[in-house]
């Protein structure tokens, strides 16, 4: 009897952490307002991916540090859960020619 107690308090306690862990980053981006923070970065990253796309759309080649600098954006992007709008575009600039 003793040990199927405790096998009950190990999974209600199981239970109380898991839902505490599944409440903790929405409340927390709630009150601290970090959603709109990272709206804001995947915009900026966006912003300057295009910037990069619009500027050396009508020769297709890009300067090595703009290549390391597009790539290092994306990623960020990606990592902010952006869309796939810039991955069609980060595609396209991948087949261009570095120089």
């Amino acid at each position: 009897m003793e040990l199927t107690g405790f096998v009950q308090a190990a999974k209600d306690i199981c239970s109380v952490v898991t839902c505490a862990a599944l409440l903790i980053r929405p409340v927390r981006e709630w009150l601290l307002g970090t959603e709109a923070l990272r709206e804001g970065q995947r915009c900026l990253l966006r912003a300057e991916i295009l910037r990069i796309y619009y500027r050396h759309q009508p020769d297709k080649q890009l300067r090595e540090y703009e290549f390391k600098n597009m790539q290092q954006c994306y990623e960020a992007y990606k990592a902010l859960k952006g869309n796939s709008f810039i991955d069609r575009i980060h595609a396209e600039m991948q087949e261009w020619e570095i120089i």
